[in-house]
């Protein structure tokens, strides 16, 4: 049904709905960042002779990622999540490298 110059179904405003359900291309770019720099940390700590984990670790970042944006963090809880990802991962290295010495 058209009201005016808007058009409106079950007293909602069209373009109220199409506003809610945009693309999150932030969203999305921060994923891929977040794998792209996880992935080649992985290849550089491979470089130094230790196992090669570069699918793991950008796939932990896409999980933490996703993690964060489906409970409704923004960029900065974002970027807090991988950094804090990345310190993790770096004590599991160090005590998983001293037990096996």
């Amino acid at each position: 049904m058209n009201v005016g110059s808007r058009r409106v179904r079950a007293g909602r405003d069209l373009n109220e709905a199409s506003e809610d359900r945009a693309v999150p291309y932030l969203e999305i770019a921060l994923c891929i960042v977040g794998i792209a720099l996880f992935a080649n940390a992985g290849k550089l700590e491979a470089q130094g002779g230790a196992a090669d984990h570069s699918v793991l670790w950008g796939a932990l970042s896409l999980l933490v990622s996703v993690v964060v944006f489906a409970l409704g963090g923004r960029w900065v809880a974002w970027l807090i999540a991988q950094i804090v990802l990345f310190v993790g991962i770096a004590i599991v290295r160090v005590v998983l490298d001293d037990r096996g010495k």
